[in-house]
């Protein structure tokens, strides 16, 4: 399982190994039965995924930079990304926050979505489900995580994934929880990202 919270705290990620790591995959393209046999093909070869450059050229320069202070600094380099990381989405979500005030908006789950700062492109593949006060998000393809893929460096970037979101809500502020239910690395059948906004005192759920 994922972390939920505003501070997580680092969860298995221990385990998997900066470079490179067997237990770190990627993610299909379709749901359900349809899903499998896509992501299945993927590990094959016979299906491929085109990644926007500019997504990929950030993910390669952040995996690069990861794994070479944690090869330099171990433990403390691991601390120092982390803490980059979780001050780049803080910064991300008081930038979406001050559009959400600017527009004259309450910073609900909503307009946190309405108001993201990165477009999806074609190279993300998502369910989103909403209902009021309440959205998750499930990513079958994701290209920074592809991109580390490609690079055997999936260990490196899950540095990133583990906490840049909660981060981004953190920063946001206003009356959102965020949970993040399941990272690429964690696997699952495909391999998927899934988490979930939801406004303070609501039960999650559609």
């Amino acid at each position: 399982m994922g972390m939920c919270g505003h501070h997580p705290k680092s969860s298995g990620i221990g385990r998997v190994p900066l470079v490179g790591g067997a237990a770190c995959r990627g993610g299909g393209r379709y749901r359900g039965e349809i899903g499998r046999i896509w992501a299945y093909a993927r590990k094959k070869g016979e299906i491929h995924v085109t990644t926007d450059p500019n997504l990929k050229l950030m993910a390669t320069m952040f995996a690069i930079v990861a794994d070479k202070v944690v090869e330099r600094f171990g433990a403390e380099g691991e601390a120092v990304m982390t803490e980059a990381v979780r001050a780049f989405g803080e910064r991300r979500g008081r930038d979406i926050a001050r559009r959400v005030d600017a527009a004259g908006e309450s910073r609900t789950v909503e307009n946190y979505l309405d108001f993201y700062d990165m477009g999806r492109s074609e190279s993300f593949d998502i369910d989103t489900r909403t209902a009021e006060g309440f959205a998750e998000q499930t990513f079958w393809v994701c290209p920074l995580w592809s991109t580390w893929e490609e690079l055997g460096m999936t260990g490196a970037g899950s540095l990133y994934c583990r906490d840049i979101d909660a981060a981004l809500v953190r920063g946001y502020g206003g009356d959102v929880e965020f949970c993040h239910h399941r990272h690429f690395c964690e696997g699952g059948d495909p391999p998927h990202c899934r988490m979930s906004f939801t406004a303070r005192g609501e039960k999650p759920g559609v």
